[in-house]
């Protein structure tokens, strides 16, 4: 109930879990063991929801106050933090867990460089190094480490800013079409990405609830694309721009990549690349100005199709992509309890975005943790690492 009522309220402006739940009204303490959560609109999901809304101390919650408890957390997960540095965070094991660890505790270290990152894990400096590249993946095997996966349930894809407001040749649907039929996304996710991922054909991964089978990514076909320009009424191309953070694996050549593709039409892409806290607030606060802008496209927490609608149609506020016609599909699909019409509505809402091209759906965003010959038992599930189940030997 504590949970709740605090991501109902009007305090909690900048909490991740608050876009995803922005549906509670609140709830009462019926008894020891149940409560009554109250939403604003029918959530036929709300099953899958209490599965990531986690449960606060109340005690130590009311006690310490939100700030306070931030700062020392009171929780029954495998992992205490001792102390936050610079660029660290140092933990231990927690012994009082449900989930015991094996290890005494694990050190998080920030590491920008990703060649410094491997270094450390062939020097026995660490144990993990996540965003190891594929270029990588040789040299931590012959030294007898390994390499983890980690699908995160979002599409990588590059968002395109158009609409009335708008003066830009983006406003052509021909345009949106061109650009996506200009991009080899097969070699990049064979490139570089170690053909580990599949090439997207909508916004959402194919685990996803309301993923559509029957639709087929968009084929790389340039010839296609610089006629689609033309008719268009650019045969000499355009110039756009692009803002990215440049994260994820590899995250830098991909985009490199699509402005290369995008070049051999005509389309000449200026990439303005940001620190990432600096491209993140300009995300979150509606502020990226470029013609477009890296975007993963997410299905998480939840595994749903739709996930992504809260930030990428009329629903967010101040929204960059905007069509009315599709709209009330997307709240009909948000509030069908229908299993059957509730699969359609979904899958429906993934035909328009394919066929409207809102944005250049890459690939299903994967990355890859490159671990020491010690580590055993390192094991995820769409990024969330059971630490419980780490041995070092």
């Amino acid at each position: 109930a504590h949970t709740a009522n605090y991501l109902s309220g009007s305090g909690p402006q900048l909490e991740g879990l608050r876009r995803d739940f922005r549906f509670l009204s609140g709830a009462t303490v019926v008894d020891s063991h149940t409560v009554d959560i109250v939403t604003k609109v029918p959530v036929p999901m709300l099953p899958r929801y209490a599965s990531v809304l986690l449960i606060v101390e109340p005690g130590a919650w009311q006690s310490m106050g939100v700030e306070k408890f931030s700062l020392t957390p009171v929780g029954t997960g495998p992992l205490v933090v001792e102390s936050w540095e610079p660029g660290r965070a140092i933990t231990r094991a927690n012994r009082l867990s449900w989930r015991p660890m094996q290890i005494d505790g694990v050190d998080f270290i920030v590491l920008p460089d990703p060649s410094s990152r491997v270094q450390a894990v062939l020097s026995g400096g660490l144990d993990a190094a996540y965003q190891t590249a594929p270029e990588d993946f040789d040299v931590l095997q012959k030294a007898g480490g390994h390499v983890v996966s980690i699908k995160d349930g979002s599409v990588f894809s590059i968002m395109l800013q158009f609409g009335q407001d708008r003066e830009t040749p983006l406003n052509d649907i021909r345009v949106r079409h061109a650009l996506n039929y200009a991009i080899d996304k097969q070699t990049i996710a064979d490139v570089l990405l170690g053909g580990l991922t599949s090439v997207a054909s909508q916004p959402a991964v194919r685990e996803a609830y309301g993923f559509d089978p029957t639709l087929s990514p968009y084929a790389y076909d340039p010839e296609r694309a610089r006629q689609l320009l033309s008719d268009a009424g650019y045969p000499d191309g355009f110039t756009m721009s692009l803002e990215t953070s440049g994260g994820g694996t590899n995250g830098r050549s991909v985009v490199q990549r699509v402005a290369d593709d995008l070049g051999r039409v005509g389309i000449q892409m200026d990439i303005q690349q940001k620190p990432v806290m600096s491209f993140l607030l300009d995300f979150v606060r509606g502020r990226i100005e470029a013609d477009s802008f890296t975007l993963q496209w997410g299905a998480y927490p939840i595994l749903d199709s739709i996930q992504m609608t809260n930030i990428n149609s009329c629903r967010k506020s101040q929204p960059w992509y905007c069509d009315d016609d599709i709209q009330p599909v997307i709240e009909a699909a948000w509030t069908e309890t229908d299993p059957q019409q509730a699969l359609d509505l979904r899958r429906q809402v993934m035909r328009h975005y394919h066929e409207d091209a809102p944005g250049i759906f890459l690939h299903e965003n994967i990355g890859f943790i490159g671990l020491s010959p010690r580590t055993q038992g390192f094991d995820q599930t769409f990024g969330y690492v059971s630490y419980e189940s780490v041995r070092l030997h």
